[in-house]
Formats: structure tokens, C-alpha cells, sequence
């Protein structure tokens, strides 16, 4: 059926119809071109047109496909590796994980469990995975491309025996996957700020989630956070401090160099930048100081 593009002598076209429309099936009616006030050719309509309907369907992909939200900070640069990437044996598929993890199957021993969410490019969890073999190590992590990368650079550094990845919403893992009394440390590391007030419901570390964290962990069990958002950290240390854990010293990480809290990427990428860091610790249970 033809139909009337939308300009300004013709306004009779609704755009999102127009955004769908074949070119070869868009007719124009005469048109007068307002600068010289001459009939224009047929080439020249087509032109026209062409650009016209480039420019709805860009609006209409806009309303229909919005780009995903990123991290505060992020990039919108497409991410790229040198080489391929391969998952397995690190990487997990969390629609085939029975509910609740037994850490012993997943890893094949009994050893400690630590568990970093939102793990990145893996930095942290493959500095901890080689140094400290007689501890297990398990990372969530939301976008594929991280969850991808860090599966491949665990494998390429040989950490299969101790270490595992995750796609998944943190919060949804934690309720449906994770054991009560099962983990042994907690590494939250750089998350997502959200630092518009309208956004703040969207943090992850609020009283319904430190529940989930002190069910999870083992009498002693210990949570490490680091931000390098000020506002945040305020909000982290209230929601702690009202939480069931008990507030301890930070205790700085193995494989942190000097003067890093954490030796994460994001923290190395921050400090060239200049960002303070605030860092906050917390144990279930009575001891002030964990094992």
C-alpha cells in the first residue's frame, strides 16, 4: 500500500510506520523545492526521500533498541580480545547449576570457599586462584563480554582446579544458588555507584542483600568492599553498620601490591586516574578479627 513520507509540505505520514517502509514502496506527490521554487526531478525526490527515511528509521531504532545501560565510567567502545576466548571449563552455564551449590561437586574438595562478585576482567580473582591453591574461588559477573574474558584468563593461567565463573544478576545468585553458612569470604570490589538519586535502588549493597551476604557466610565468614564513589560508601557503611556483621579492620588482599586495596583492574585504571579509594570490612559472628 503506498504511503505519504512526513516532510514539511507533506506532513500526513506517521513516523513509525514510515521507519519500516521499503523505499521502492514510498510515492511522493509533486514537490516544489522552497529555494528556488521549481518543480523538483524525480531523481531529486528520491534523494529526498532517501535521507528522510534514513533518519526515521534512526529514530525509530533509538525508541525501539536503547543501548544498554553501562557502569558508571564505562566505555561504549566495543570490547575486544587478541585472541579467542574460551569458557570452558571455568565458566559455568547457570540455567544447567543444581539450587543450592555444593561447592565440594562444583570444585571437587572440600577446600574454602571465596566468592568476588562482579569479577571484571578477572584480575583479582586470577592473582588469588594462583597464588592461593588451597582456597576455591568463584566469580559472578553480569556482562558476557567480562564473564568471557575472565573465564579465558583463568584457564590460560591454569586455575581450573580452584577456580569458577558465572553469568548472573549477583543478588538473584545469591538467593537461589548460594548455601547457607557455605562461603568464607565475600570480595564486593568496585561496584556500580548508580550515582543518580533516582538510580540509588539499584545498588547492590542495601539491607536486603547484606541479609542474603550474612546467610551465605561461615561463623567468621568475612565481607570486603571497596568504592571509590564517597556517596556510596557513605551508604554502605550505614547499611553495614546496621546489618547483622560486625565491622572489623580492612584487611588488604594477597596479590594488592603496595598501596592497592584490592589489586583489581578498575582500581589500577582509578589510580592513574587519581580517585580516592574507601574500603569497609565486616564478620559474622562474635570475633573482631576473622581467621
Amino acid at each position: 500500500m503506498p504511503c505519504w513520507v512526513g516532510t514539511a509540505h507533506h506532513p500526513c505520514c506517521r513516523t513509525d510506520i514510515a521507519a519500516f517502509i521499503p523505499i521502492e514502496e514510498v510515492q511522493c506527490p509533486p514537490y516544489r523545492i522552497p529555494r528556488h521554487g521549481k518543480e523538483a526531478g524525480s531523481a531529486e525526490v528520491s534523494t529526498f526521500l532517501q535521507k528522510m527515511l534514513s533518519l526515521v528509521r534512526q529514530g525509530a531504532r533509538r525508541l525501539l533498541c536503547p543501548r544498554p545501560k553501562l557502569r558508571y565510567g564505562a566505555s561504549r567502545r566495543p570490547m575486544q580480545a587478541s585472541h579467542e576466548l574460551v569458557v570452558e571449563p571455568i565458566g559455568l552455564d547457570v540455567d544447567k547449576l543444581p539450587r543450592p551449590l555444593l561447592w565440594g561437586e562444583i570444585f571437587g574438595n572440600d577446600h574454602p570457599v571465596e566468592l568476588e562478585i562482579g569479577t571484571g576482567k578477572g584480575t583479582f580473582l586470577t592473582e588469588q586462584a594462583r597464588l592461593r591453591p588451597d582456597v576455591n574461588f568463584f566469580g559472578i559477573e553480569w556482562a558476557r563480554w567480562f564473564w568471557r574474558y575472565a573465564s579465558d584468563r583463568l584457564r590460560r593461567n591454569h586455575c581450573e582446579k580452584n577456580a569458577r565463573m558465572v553469568r548472573a544478576d549477583a543478588a538473584f545468585f545469591f538467593a537461589e544458588f548460594v548455601a547457607a553458612n557455605s562461603l568464607s569470604v565475600i570480595h564486593i570490589y568496585f561496584p556500580d555507584p548508580w550515582p543518580k538519586k533516582r538510580h540509588h535502588k539499584r545498588r547492590l549493597i542495601q539491607e536486603p542483600f547484606l541479609k542474603l551476604v550474612h546467610r551465605s557466610l561461615i561463623p567468621n565468614g568475612r565481607l570486603q568492599i571497596v568504592t571509590d564513589h564517597q556517596d556510596y560508601f557513605e551508604q554502605i557503611q550505614t547499611v553495614v553498620s546496621a546489618s547483622a556483621l560486625r565491622v572489623i579492620e580492612y584487611n588488604r588482599p594477597e596479590s594488592a601490591s603496595d598501596g592497592e586495596f584490592a589489586g583489581t583492574n578498575f582500581e589500577r585504571k582509578y589510580r592513574r586516574e587519581g580517585r580516592p579509594f574507601y574500603a569497609v570490612a565486616a564478620v559474622k559472628g562474635g570475633r573482631s578479627k576473622p581467621e
